[in-house]
């Protein structure tokens, strides 16, 4: 057995199943086509589930129109929050958390919930790989050698599953910053008809678009 493989089945592992909350929302928003009981959350690399992680500090947010438009492609790429490693979503040092959806759906942590729903589109293209031909090393190659993997036009008729893996996380990541923070913003409704037919976005809505609205709480980073 190669060491590559040695060392993913290792980290496919180690870390701790979803939490109740977390759970909650993946069935919301993935239904039936997510298992969630495969799904692991780690802190970094650490094989073995680590101490509880609370929220050092929180501060309610408010909505900031314009704040989740991706107009072009970023030329800077910032070390990962996240990754994704066949059904193992591994979280940063500084944004782990032992409940990322803490209170869902009464209350959201920002960023961690939306980079959680982001890795697990990840999850998700591996689980359902027969459909999605997700491939790991076609990931790899996204992140290596495209600019901007994450930049997709919002107006583009490009079927869903015909377009990146980053692209198609980012599409439904950026649905629901959408419907948290800028809900009226017309990118929200040219994303809607792309990413409908495979999530559960009318999930997304109705908790959103409620009244009262779900209490956004940001999350301080160390």
């Amino acid at each position: 057995m190669s060491v590559v493989l040695l060392t993913v089945l290792l980290l496919s592992a180690c870390g701790r199943p979803l939490s109740v909350n977390e759970r909650a929302f993946a069935t919301e928003v993935f239904g039936p086509t997510l298992d969630v009981d495969r799904v692991r959350v780690a802190q970094s690399f650490n094989p073995r589930p680590v101490d509880p992680v609370q929220p050092a500090a929180t501060e309610p947010l408010s909505r900031q129109p314009g704040i989740c438009d991706r107009i072009a492609p970023r030329t800077e790429k910032p070390p990962p929050a996240a990754w994704a490693i066949r059904n193992q979503v591994h979280f940063s040092r500084n944004f782990y958390l032992t409940d990322i959806m803490e209170g869902w759906p009464r209350q959201v942590l920002m960023p961690q919930s939306l980079i959680l729903l982001h890795e697990l589109v990840h999850v998700w293209q591996w689980q359902n790989r027969e459909t999605t031909g997700y491939r790991p090393i076609r990931a790899v190659f996204e992140g290596v050698f495209q600019r901007d993997p994450y930049f997709y036009q919002a107006g583009d008729p490009e079927a869903f599953l015909d377009r990146g893996y980053e692209e198609q996380a980012a599409l439904l990541e950026d649905y629901m910053c959408y419907a948290i923070f800028d809900p009226g913003n017309p990118r929200r409704s040219l994303i809607r008809p792309i990413i409908s037919g495979t999530f559960r976005v009318d999930r997304i809505d109705q908790i959103f678009d409620q009244t009262p609205e779900p209490d956004i709480l940001g999350v301080a980073v160390p």
